[in-house]
């Protein structure tokens, strides 16, 4: 096997080697576009596959449909470019060096807990486009991990300080080695028209280039509807005595793969909680154990699409205490807001500026609250940016916000129901296992 001189775009590639990273876990390289952050990670880890006996890594990201999705390509051209395609067995799914026995193999993480937890005698892992990874898989990957000198590599370009990677990585400092790199630093080896390219942008606009090409946080733009500022102002608030009586909202999403419940006295969120694709059933159930646990005297609940059966159980058991809420339905302030949706929203905008959001739950509100954008009918109403809009620019779902939006809409000084659809409207709804025509209780939200 013969040897290569490897050269690195960057000093800065040099944490990702053993006489550099003692004692870290965590192995970061974040940055702008064309920064050469893969480029430089692929080499790396094909030099590693040469060197060390039976070296196993996996190449994974949050979603990955098809093989066609992962870095599998990216390593094949370094291979061809180093002129060593001879040293290596390369197949449809893996690859792996003849010699040494070092394997390649390419995994997405979202809804494949068993895998993840498979992963345990791996070496190195590296998570690609690793700002788009969630909390849960985080809290798979990591602790799976464990083999005496294994390394997890991060690469991604920056968007939010509040996405889980970011939080993962402010919370184990000692754990991590972190270099930020951009396209500048590379200029020897990127093309004229990438430059080109990035230096219009630069022209047209300055906010953008920062964050695509300089690698730094996404700012807010004017029609952001609730800024960051108000959310950690209320992250950093203390909790104030108040007599209100506890209330919570219930936000089913489709499929039920993200249901949280949020549970709130006044301007204080008390205690919150999230499942991941629960069985209706076992989440009625628990619901309802929390709600007697906090005392809670009104739940709202999502009744859009999947959330009409959840609810009806859910009403079932706890009767009057429980309140259904469409979120389409029109605005009970037809002056200032379109659908009960947006006047939900503007209710969490104005309760924000006494609230107090407990620290745990930081990371999730803030993504939640402070990207949603925002515009003017005409008539000048307020119309929040539907959720197909809000997903399509590469976030999840509202579903802390819209849980929090709930409770906000059930009249905590008398605790009536103040947004019920006419009762002569009527709904399918699932009754333990068989349909029926229900007169309809729900908040016209």
């Amino acid at each position: 096997m013969r040897g290569l001189k490897l050269e690195h775009t960057s000093p800065k590639f040099k944490i990702l080697y053993p006489e550099y990273n003692v004692g870290k876990k965590y192995l970061v390289l974040k940055g702008g576009r064309s920064s050469t952050k893969s480029w430089g990670v692929a080499q790396a880890l094909i030099h590693f596959s040469r060197e060390y006996d039976g070296l196993r890594v996996v190449c994974g990201r949050e979603i990955q449909k098809s093989i066609a999705d992962s870095s599998k390509k990216l390593l094949e051209d370094t291979i061809n470019r180093l002129g060593i395609r001879d040293e290596f067995i390369i197949t449809k799914s893996y690859l792996e060096h003849r010699e040494r026995g070092s394997t390649f193999t390419f995994m997405g993480l979202s809804n494949n807990v068993d895998a993840v937890k498979g992963l345990e005698g791996t070496d190195l892992f590296w998570a690609e486009e690793a700002s788009s990874l969630s909390k849960e898989s985080l809290g798979t990957l990591c602790p799976t991990i464990r083999k005496r000198g294994s390394k997890i590599i991060f690469t991604f370009n920056p968007v939010l300080p509040t996405t889980p990677v970011e939080a993962l990585i402010r919370s184990r400092p000692s754990q991590c080695l972190v270099e930020h790199i951009n396209y500048t630093e590379v200029t020897k080896y990127i093309s004229k028209e990438i430059i080109m390219e990035a230096e219009a942008d630069k022209r047209a606009d300055y906010d953008r280039y920062r964050w695509i090409w300089l690698g730094e946080y996404q700012a807010q733009s004017e029609d952001t509807f609730i800024s960051l500022g108000s959310v950690e102002a209320a992250l950093n608030r203390p909790p104030q005595l108040t007599n209100e009586p506890v209330v919570a909202g219930l936000d089913v999403a489709i499929f039920h793969d993200n249901c949280v419940l949020v549970i709130r006295q006044g301007p204080n969120i008390i205690y919150c909680h999230k499942w991941n694709q629960p069985d209706n059933m076992e989440l009625v159930d628990e619901v309802v154990d929390l709600c007697n646990k906090y005392r809670v005297v009104k739940l709202a609940v999502d009744c859009n699409g999947q959330g009409a059966a959840i609810y009806q159980n859910l009403r079932h058991v706890m009767e009057e205490s429980c309140i259904g809420v469409m979120s389409g339905s029109v605005a009970r302030d037809q002056k200032k807001y379109v659908r009960i949706r947006d006047e939900y929203w503007g209710k969490i905008k104005d309760w924000l500026e006494d609230a107090s959001i407990p620290a745990k739950y930081g990371d999730a509100f803030i993504t939640d609250l402070t990207n949603i954008k925002f515009f003017y009918d005409d008539r000048g109403r307020y119309k929040i940016e539907s959720k197909r809009s809000y997903i399509s620019r590469g976030f999840h779902s509202t579903d802390w916000a819209d849980a929090l939006g709930f409770s906000l809409l059930i009249n905590a000084k008398s605790c009536s129901q103040d947004f019920y659809l006419p009762q002569a409207e009527r709904v399918v709804a699932y009754d333990r296992g068989f349909y029926s025509n229900y007169q309809s209780d729900w908040m016209g939200i």
